[in-house]
């Protein structure tokens, strides 16, 4: 049976869905240290480069880690819920699903935003 003729779920299956430690570090960088924090960067100078050496040992780095970790043990799809709901119950998997879901409304677009002269 051809690609075009199957079914969406079978579609689905097939697909690989892994995400290793420096595809993991790298999404959580580009979120953390986007483009929006070079300016602040560049007027700070030199003194900022160690700060965000310490923010990618303190933070980026663990974070890669227990995300890959987490996806690995729980493949299934949700991520943060599926993880909260397994470990805490239903309730705290919608709280977290749902909070993370809020955040992402504000989050978004404030990274697009630019400050105005």
């Amino acid at each position: 049976m051809s690609q075009t003729t199957q079914a969406p779920s079978e579609i689905k299956q097939q697909l690989r869905r892994v995400m290793g430690f420096l595809g993991c570090a790298a999404v959580l960088h580009r979120d953390r240290a986007g483009p929006r924090w070079i300016a602040a960067a560049a007027r700070n100078g030199q003194s900022s480069i160690s700060l965000w050496i310490l923010a990618a040992v303190l933070f980026f780095v663990p974070t890669a880690f227990v995300v890959v970790e987490l996806s690995t043990r729980f493949p299934e799809e949700g991520g943060l819920y599926v993880w909260t709901k397994i470990a805490f119950g239903d309730f705290h998997g919608f709280v977290a699903g749902w909070t993370y879901w809020t955040y992402t409304i504000f989050y978004f677009p404030g990274c697009c935003l630019r400050a105005q002269p």
